[in-house]
């Protein structure tokens, strides 16, 4: 349960995991608590209190902050391959903004019905945000595609405008809600694993592996929109289809992201073009890597939130902002052709 800070509240306060851990855990330690959750015996003692922190607590949370790093990255290679540009991040277009007014209406009437401790209320707030991400998704690409093909400028401030939007109105539901559970305006637009429970892992699993490997088939068709629509339609593929399904890829991975952590602003931008450079311009490729990358990253930055400044423990998407502001600025810079590629 979060606090007003979307914090953790009661009893798991004093032991949630900070930075290198408020409780010690060494790896044999460890090594024992798994191997006790089999029903063996390593012969390493361990006390419940250790066991509870690793299994309730820092074990949640690893495999959230992989699965939505993961998502962000995916749901980066979907739009920009759709898109045709580089520049393109569901968090800075408004997508990620509507998402997340979403993920707190959902949580909202998680609220109202009561089941905001089972898979009903993560369920709720995943499919509303999911519904509100598809929405955003199709004014973004109606306001930037309007000439006929997409305009980057156009796409960035529709975003702008959305995303301060969409933030307005979250703002407003979070005070009319006034309840523990809808956190804070800044855990849905800055980002937090803080409070991550077994559901929200099984949940997001459930949606992010399935989508990254849908996406990742999709790769062939994406290699061929790159050339051009009517080159792609030549070749055999849908354009309108794949338009379609790519958009409900990313706008699906988007909206799990969001609603398990909030929005994480540049995952999305600095992963592909990351791998891209790496291991080249494949889609089937791109998303795998991509994935991969972006579950390391936000796994490293989310140890970085919590220990920079323990016991006080940054939102995520400070650092990833940090990081990804500046490397947004190099990207715009070298898609106008003024800095050397």
């Amino acid at each position: 349960i979060r606090d007003a800070t979307g914090g953790l509240v009661g009893s798991e306060m004093c032991i949630r995991d900070r930075g290198i851990g408020a409780v010690s855990i060494s790896p044999a330690e460890v090594l024992a608590i798994l191997v006790g959750q089999t029903g063996l015996d390593a012969g390493i003692e361990y006390s419940d209190r250790q066991e509870t922190v690793l299994t309730a607590i820092r074990i949640p949370r690893v495999l959230a902050t992989a699965l939505v790093g993961a998502a962000w990255a995916a749901a980066g290679v979907a739009m920009q391959g759709l898109y045709r540009t580089p520049l393109a991040d569901p968090a800075l277009v408004g997508i990620g903004g509507g998402a997340a007014l979403g993920a707190t209406l959902g949580t909202a009437g998680a609220v109202a019905l009561g089941v905001t401790a089972n898979y009903g209320g993560t369920l709720l707030a995943v499919g509303v945000a999911f519904v509100a991400a598809l929405v955003a998704a199709a004014v973004v690409y109606r306001v930037a595609a309007s000439s006929g093909r997409v305009v980057v400028a156009t796409m960035l401030l529709a975003g702008i405008a959305l995303s301060a939007f969409f933030g307005a109105v979250t703002a407003l539901v979070v005070a009319a809600g006034r309840t523990p559970e809808l956190g804070t305006v800044q855990f849905w637009t800055l980002g937090s694993f803080a409070g991550i429970v077994g559901r929200d892992v099984v949940v997001a699993a459930l949606v992010v592996i399935p989508a990254v490997a849908v996406l990742a088939r999709l790769g062939p068709r994406l290699d061929a929109l790159a050339l051009g629509e009517s080159e792609a339609g030549h070749l055999g593929v849908d354009v309108p289809w794949l338009s379609r399904a790519v958009s409900v890829l990313f706008a699906l991975l988007t909206a799990v992201a969001v609603a398990t952590a909030g929005v994480i602003a540049f995952v999305a931008l600095m992963v592909p073009s990351l791998i891209r450079g790496w291991i080249g311009q494949s889609h089937r490729d791109v998303v795998m890597g991509a994935a991969l990358l972006g579950a390391t990253l936000l796994v490293v930055v989310d140890v970085l939130a919590r220990s920079l400044f323990s016991p006080v423990e940054l939102s995520i998407g400070v650092i990833t902002t940090i990081l990804g502001a500046p490397f947004f600025l190099w990207l715009l810079l070298r898609d106008r052709g003024l800095l050397a590629r």
